[in-house]
């Protein structure tokens, strides 16, 4: 607890250091992660002093968006800012609804889901799913009517492809060169078909499509069971595959983004929700053979929320807090632990990593500092709203 508290105050020390000017004002960049640490840091320590700063950097963030071009985005756009807000509302952290600040933003940000869809841009980061989970939350809260999302869900469920009457998938979608990829079946979290998974489950629940979303669930299971049946070089999840080829299991790691981590937890909830056994049992399963693969195998890198150290403590916190179970309390502080010793060094614990390049300073929600933070914070407290966006519900 001491060491935690000690870790919060000094990377606050560091994110008050950064330059406002230079920070991006989305939900998963500098000035979101930020804004979301500073609130719960404040009601954390009973400080309120950190909670002003925070609505001082709100108001800061908002004035920069008149003059920014935003997209629909979820992590670099307009989504991401109105989840921000929705999250800060729901805290109690401010009074006025997303739509009140942003006028009409719900709309605009349906309108621009239906134009991902139909292109076929799938991703939870920057495409079209981010988006809709985000709007679904929104009908959830009686805020959105029922026929828009309902268009946005038939847009959705029109692109997904059949390889034969009982397993079905949604193409990869390359959003550096915009372009569909048919033949290659991404089954992250981030960029794939967990992600549309979840966000289908949130329409059956809410009672959209409420028949053919269920079909397409069931062939999307089937499609998951059929790959997961034998592990690949310690992991069940391949991060791309190719359709014509399930044999052929290209990377993996342990992780949020993708990986056999973060697709378990969230296929898990789903089997749960759709009373599908052999999903459910094999979601387990996997969860269970995550700390027999040796550390040094596992692709970690950093203590970032996408693939590090502090995402993957998270998401066993998350196991603990729903399921109660003393192993997923073991792998929580067998991460936590790795990160407090300064992994891999007391220069770089706190950087991102990037491939090719090393490691960097980051002060963003999903692979850097703040989001480190943030990841503390529930750790020590688990009801925290802004998980949602990590699709811990």
């Amino acid at each position: 607890m001491d060491k935690i508290i000690s870790e919060l105050r000094n990377i606050e020390k560091k994110l008050r250091s950064r330059k406002q000017e230079s920070a991006s004002p989305f939900l998963f960049g500098d000035m979101g992660g930020s804004i979301l640490f500073y609130f719960y840091l404040g009601r954390q320590l009973n400080q309120i002093k950190f909670e002003d700063y925070g609505r001082g950097m709100l108001e800061h963030l908002l004035k920069k968006l008149r003059h920014v071009s935003l997209n629909g985005s979820l992590c670099s756009g307009m989504a991401g800012v109105a989840w921000l807000l929705d999250i800060c509302l729901l805290e109690g952290f401010i009074e006025e609804d997303p739509n009140d600040i942003i006028p009409d933003i719900d709309f605009q940000l349906a309108a621009w889901v239906n134009e991902r869809f139909i292109e076929g841009n799938y991703d939870y980061l920057h495409g079209g799913t981010g988006t809709y989970i985000y709007l679904l939350h929104r009908y959830r809260q009686k805020k959105l009517c029922k026929s828009i999302v309902e268009k946005m869900t038939d847009n959705l469920l029109d692109g997904n492809i059949d390889i034969d009457q009982h397993l079905t998938y949604f193409p990869f979608y390359e959003v550096a060169n915009n372009r569909s990829r048919p033949d290659q079946i991404n089954l992250g979290i981030s960029h794939g078909n967990v992600s549309i998974i979840h966000a289908l489950m949130l329409a059956k629940e809410s009672g959209i499509r409420v028949q053919k979303v269920t079909d397409t669930l069931a062939k999307l299971f089937n499609l998951i069971e059929l790959i997961t049946k034998q592990s690949h070089n310690h992991f069940y999840f391949p991060f791309i595959i190719e359709r014509g080829d399930f044999s052929e299991k290209k990377s993996s790691r342990i992780a949020w983004c993708y990986g056999d981590l973060g697709n378990s937890i969230i296929l898990l909830n789903a089997a749960k929700i759709m009373k599908n056994d052999n999903i459910e049992e094999r979601c387990t399963d996997i969860l269970n053979n995550i700390p027999l693969i040796p550390f040094d195998k596992q692709g970690i890198m950093d203590s970032g929320l996408c693939h590090g150290l502090i995402g993957n403590s998270l998401m066993y916190s998350h196991l603990l807090n729903k399921y109660s179970e003393s192993k997923y309390k073991q792998q929580m502080e067998f991460y936590l632990n790795i990160y407090l010793k300064k992994f891999p060094s007391s220069e770089e614990f706190q950087k991102n990593y990037i491939s090719g390049i090393g490691y960097r300073e980051n002060y963003t929600l999903l692979e850097g500092i703040s989001g480190i933070g943030l990841g503390l914070l529930s750790i020590l407290n688990n009801d925290m709203q802004w998980k949602k966006i990590l699709l811990l519900d």
